[in-house]
């Protein structure tokens, strides 16, 4: 990995980014950091650093990990030379972590398919992020490598996750002690990391092809791990949940929320990726109103300009 792919990388990890103090520092010594970087990477002597673990509220608590500039910069650098290539992979209709395919078009598409089909059936996996096997993800991604000189970097970013997992902490937090998931195995993608967005797109595509292909349902569409199947019989799709419990148990060892689980008609409203979405138009859903609500708090002690830019992100971020 050269210096002038490694400077692209960085110049993209610090857009909008270099007021906070860990960028601003990196940005200091760049070239020292950058070079030393891609000598290490060049003898196969990089290791990932450790995690800086923060608890959000979004509205439920949620446990990201914050790798270090330096690792973020080989996040970008994989994925800006592998990533394009995977998500040509891709069906068209899965949305997250696209150029061009964010959650709005994959609403407005959800929105389209209610408006066709008289039933859905909206699916949702388990601790996704935590339960990604690296074996299998390694078989996923190894066979389409160009260049194996790649691999080593893709097995050290995956080794961090690993590590990540075996923490008490995060095992806590996932409820993951006792399971086979906190033994000494390979498991598990932290949720920050560019690389887990990727990855964990990814990793499902065989779910899309499986549906698409050999359920027959043209009425699909997922974001991640959050998935919605349109049929036009309420039979159909019963049929086609049990199918996927075996699919996803037997080729990727995950589970969905059997208890959410539910055939419903499409004509009703349906909260998908933060909207409350109906077939005569899109409403803001009960999260995105309690994070307004809980944004209009902090607008008091901003000043004037600062309100306006945090009033016009937020309405960007809403409107369609």
């Amino acid at each position: 990995m050269a210096f002038p792919c490694l400077y692209q990388a960085w110049r993209d990890v610090r857009r909008g980014k270099r007021r906070r103090p860990d960028v601003a520092a990196f940005e200091l010594e760049q070239d020292r950091y950058l070079v030393r970087l891609a000598d290490q990477l060049q003898d196969d002597h990089y290791r990932h650093g450790p995690y800086r673990l923060m608890t959000i509220q979004d509205p439920k608590p949620r446990l990201i990990a914050r790798a270090s500039v330096r690792d973020r910069v080989v996040h970008m650098a994989c994925y800006r030379a592998l990533g394009p290539f995977f998500n040509r992979k891709l069906i068209d209709d899965t949305y997250a972590c696209l150029p061009g395919r964010g959650s709005h078009r994959a609403v407005l598409r959800f929105r389209e398919f209610q408006t066709r089909y008289p039933w859905l059936l909206h699916l949702d996996l388990r601790g996704y992020y935590a339960r990604i096997d690296h074996a299998i993800l390694l078989d996923l991604l190894l066979p389409f490598l160009r260049d194996d000189r790649w691999a080593p970097f893709l097995r050290e970013i995956l080794a961090s996750g690993a590590a990540f997992y075996r923490q008490p902490r995060v095992q806590q937090f996932f409820g993951l002690e006792g399971s086979h998931l906190s033994k000494e195995v390979p498991w598990g993608l932290p949720i920050g990391n560019l690389t887990s967005q990727w990855w964990g797109n990814f990793y499902l595509n065989g779910l899309d092809h499986f549906i698409k292909r050999d359920l027959g349902c043209q009425g699909y569409l997922r974001y991640m791990d959050d998935f919605v199947l349109f049929a036009e019989a309420r039979s159909t799709l019963a049929d086609w949940r049990n199918e996927l419990r075996q699919w996803l148990w037997r080729e990727r060892g995950l589970q969905f929320h059997e208890e959410r689980a539910h055939v419903r008609p499409s004509h009703q409203r349906h909260t998908f990726l933060g909207y409350r979405v109906h077939p005569s138009g899109i409403d803001l859903g009960k999260k995105a109103v309690r994070r307004f609500r809980k944004r209009g708090r902090r607008l008091r002690s901003m000043s004037q300009a600062q309100q306006n830019r945090s009033l016009v992100s937020t309405a960007g971020a809403w409107l369609f």
